[in-house]
């Protein structure tokens, strides 16, 4: 007795189509019909766009399309937000990041300090020519650089703190 299970079951991967990616999703489906599409898969900082026939991305799959081979369907991926770097821009300066959603504009971190110097502005460039624009939307990933002013006898800056000198300061 010959047994005819398995008969007509194709294979449809899922693939998740970047590198570092979990493991692709198999379904066994009958020959004609329409898989089971695993729920929207999720990926920091991007959308997820949609299930492709290529891994380009160039051809979208048709949900209501019965499976007539073995096939494999690729994850299309946007990307949704992007890391901005900090560089203090001295050696042994702090450098933090904040993830930015694209469209959005960037919140300005607090002034970073530096012995001997005064923080001057957030800049594009290392040699602080180019001031960042905080008004502007965020579109793709860089690094922005702490500009400096060298505090010197002769400087027109002065570092005040002030002390509230009463017991409960509302810290």
């Amino acid at each position: 007795c010959t047994s005819s299970e398995g008969a007509g079951k194709l294979e449809v991967i899922f693939d998740f189509n970047y590198e570092g990616a979990p493991e692709a999703i198999v379904v066994e489906v009958e020959e004609n019909d329409v898989p089971q599409y695993p729920a929207d898969p999720k990926r920091d900082q991007f959308s997820f766009a949609g299930w492709y026939y290529d891994a380009e991305g160039t051809q979208e799959v048709d949900p209501k399309m019965g499976i007539t081979e073995d096939i494999t369907f690729y994850a299309k991926w946007e990307m949704s937000a992007v890391t901005v770097t900090f560089d203090s821009n001295y050696d042994g300066g702090a450098v933090t990041t904040q993830s930015v959603d694209i469209g959005t504009t960037l919140s300005q971190p607090e002034a970073p300090e530096r012995v001997g110097y005064s923080f001057y502005a957030w800049c594009l460039d290392k040699d602080g020519e180019q001031i960042y624009n905080f008004a502007k939307e965020v579109t793709e990933a860089f690094t922005l650089y702490a500009s400096w002013d060298e505090v010197t006898a002769d400087s027109e800056y002065v570092k005040v703190s002030f002390d509230y000198n009463y017991e409960d300061k509302g810290e």
